[in-house]
């Protein structure tokens, strides 16, 4: 009689591990998506913002629209798409020499979650500003 007792008391023990390890191994998992998640945002956020610098050094230096999307084109395509080029947001140097003038370059690129876990879409921005003239 003892020897059953013993033996549901494991049975049930065995159950409650069971329950308890699929909470903690759901807990985790979630913790573990959110952190490659926000790593993936980062440094797509870091190669936005290094796509804009140097945008804006193309159009600090030539002053041409084309040559500066298609240096921000060329930074940001190994990380991620085709950045968007902000137009609203970016300025060019002035055609008459301005030491304090500066030309600035914005990118935006919307985003969603890699994993498709949580259905939220972001847009990342990156400026760069760079001198006239060098």
């Amino acid at each position: 009689m003892r020897a059953s007792r013993v033996a549901s008391r494991s049975h049930a023990e065995r159950g409650a591990a069971v329950v308890e390890f699929a909470l903690v191994v759901m807990l985790f998992l979630m913790l573990l998506v959110a952190v490659l998640e926000g790593g993936r945002l980062f440094i797509m956020q870091a190669s936005l913002g290094s796509a804009a610098r140097d945008a804006a050094r193309v159009m600090a230096i030539n002053a041409d629209d084309a040559a500066t999307q298609a240096a921000a084109r060329a930074d940001a395509a190994f990380a991620f798409g085709t950045p968007v080029w902000d137009s609203a947001n970016s300025v060019a140097c002035p055609s008459t020499p301005d030491p304090d003038a500066s030309a600035v370059v914005s990118l935006t690129y919307p985003t969603g979650m890699m994993t498709g876990f949580w259905p939220v879409t972001f847009t990342l921005r990156g400026t760069g500003a760079m001198r006239c003239n060098g």
